[in-house]
């Protein structure tokens, strides 16, 4: 269901939309990463820098933010963090 609607939301992009996502309590980002893979936002953002979709990871734990970041870091490199932002990560 969550790839569906991902895909419907890419569709939609080209009107200017944009599906913003808010992971709460997702600190090592499991949910999140499975958001920017179905939209497939790792592509995307070494081409163009800009992706349908805008994921952000709460969590009140700071150590498990930075073990996600550090694991998105290590997944997809610095691009979809630091240029896209597709991908964010706070406390």
């Amino acid at each position: 269901p969550m790839a569906r609607i991902i895909r419907q939301q890419q569709q939609q992009q080209q009107e200017g939309h944009e599906l913003r996502c808010l992971d709460v309590a997702g600190g090592t980002g499991d949910i999140a990463f499975r958001m920017i893979d179905a939209a497939q936002c790792a592509e995307r953002s070494k081409s163009s820098g800009q992706d349908c979709i805008s994921v952000t990871v709460c969590d009140i734990n700071t150590e498990m933010l930075r073990v996600g970041e550090r694991r998105a870091r290590s997944r997809y490199g610095s691009s979809l963090l630091d240029e896209s932002k597709a991908l964010r990560f706070q406390q």
